[in-house]
């Protein structure tokens, strides 16, 4: 008998990997939002874009964009407004840097879907109700939320940065919320992420299946996830759970 592909296995122990436990079916697929949804450099991009328009309107420098992308591409990300003001010639303060904070914070991001998730979001798998959980803090998050138009899609969004950072993944407050909010529990969720560090330990606790998105350009993409299982799409999984073929 011919053995199946490398492909076709791979699909197939994915698949069973991802099969909740015992009977139960998957009825709340709760998501996080960077990198999951939509690729967070596109916001960084974003917010970039609208600071240097800000440096060139207060001091009429034009290339704060291109030294601070730059940094950020190159993964020097530490003190990224100072080096960028620095690098164009300008002296940064510590007033100035709060205004260019304020700025990237409080924009409204230029952002997009990525198209799987768009697909998901508008169709999801029959009988599945949709949530996000999210780190973060809750402006800029909310004005993601807002700019993607996610919560059109899904039924609860909640922002763990709105209880303060000790609640911020992996710790389970904002999973047990979505538990009685939706009134399931246990095998009946599963929660999908990016980042392996922070993202499944809280959900794995309760008894949720959990599956990890690994994203070209996300910023966890090189990230190890032993233990979990993986997709490429949100299309992936939507056929793991009963849409499609």
């Amino acid at each position: 008998m011919m053995s199946p592909s490398p492909v076709l296995a791979d699909r197939a122990r994915r698949t069973r990997l991802l099969r909740p436990r015992g009977d139960a079916t998957v009825r709340l697929v709760v998501l996080d939002l960077d990198d999951t949804l939509f690729l967070e450099r596109d916001y960084v991009r974003s917010g970039f874009l609208e600071v240097g328009n800000l440096v060139r309107r207060e001091l009429g420098w034009s290339r704060f964009f291109k030294a601070a992308w730059t940094r950020f591409v190159e993964g020097r990300r530490d003190m990224i407004f100072d080096r960028a003001l620095e690098a164009v010639g300008v002296s940064p303060n510590p007033e100035f840097i709060r205004t260019l904070l304020e700025c990237y914070r409080t924009h409204l991001p230029r952002v997009q879907l990525c198209p799987d998730a768009r697909r998901f979001l508008s169709r999801p798998p029959g009988g599945v109700a949709l949530g996000v959980v999210t780190d973060g803090r809750p402006g800029p998050q909310a004005l993601k939320v807002r700019a993607l138009g996610v919560d059109r899609f899904v039924d609860a969004v909640e922002c763990t940065g709105q209880w303060g950072p000790r609640f911020a993944k992996p710790h389970p407050r904002a999973f047990r919320l979505m538990e009685r909010r939706f009134g399931l529990e246990g095998s009946a969720c599963m929660y999908v992420g990016d980042n392996p560090a922070r993202d499944f330990q809280g959900p794995i606790g309760l008894g949720w299946s959990v599956c990890r998105i690994r994203r070209p350009g996300g910023m966890f993409e090189s990230a190890e996830s032993p233990g979990v299982p993986e997709i490429e799409t949100l299309d992936e999984l939507a056929a793991m759970l009963g849409q499609g073929e």
